[in-house]
């Protein structure tokens, strides 16, 4: 089984030393592509993408969720299995919109992180998506 490699720098920044910057790799628990990634606070969320299974491709729930002040790893599930999801931060939330399901219908599905909780909810859009864009402007999504 092929495995998906994820790159990372991390930036150090303190007001006693320079700027320290460091490469390292990290395996997700689940080999996918066309997935979505998104930050809020320490945390860095790969959600959904297209896997293999058996010879046929199919969407993902899984989310790997790396915390960059531990380097730790953890993992969640979507509440709908969906590839080519829109993710962003909006606050101390980050919200995994639409994408695709099997056999590349739209999603209306919307999966929420609240941070400062380290809490999951979901919300529909009014019609599926795929793609999608989302503008984000004076704490309103547009």
């Amino acid at each position: 089984m092929k495995t998906l490699k994820i790159l990372f720098l991390f930036l150090a920044l303190t007001t006693a030393s320079p700027v320290f910057s460091q490469w390292t790799t990290a395996e997700l628990s689940q080999a996918r592509w066309d997935l979505s990634t998104a930050i809020a606070g320490d945390k860095v969320f790969f959600a959904g993408g297209k896997v293999l299974n058996g010879g046929t491709v199919a969407p993902s729930t899984r989310i790997d969720i790396y915390n960059r002040t531990t380097a730790n790893w953890t993992t969640h599930e979507l509440s709908q299995a969906r590839s080519e999801i829109y993710a962003f931060t909006l606050g101390d939330k980050i919200l995994f919109c639409g994408g695709s399901r099997p056999g590349t219908s739209p999603s209306n599905r919307v999966d929420i992180y609240t941070n400062t909780t380290d809490t999951w909810s979901t919300a529909s859009l009014t019609i599926s998506r795929f793609p999608m864009a989302v503008i984000a402007h004076n704490g309103k999504l547009l």
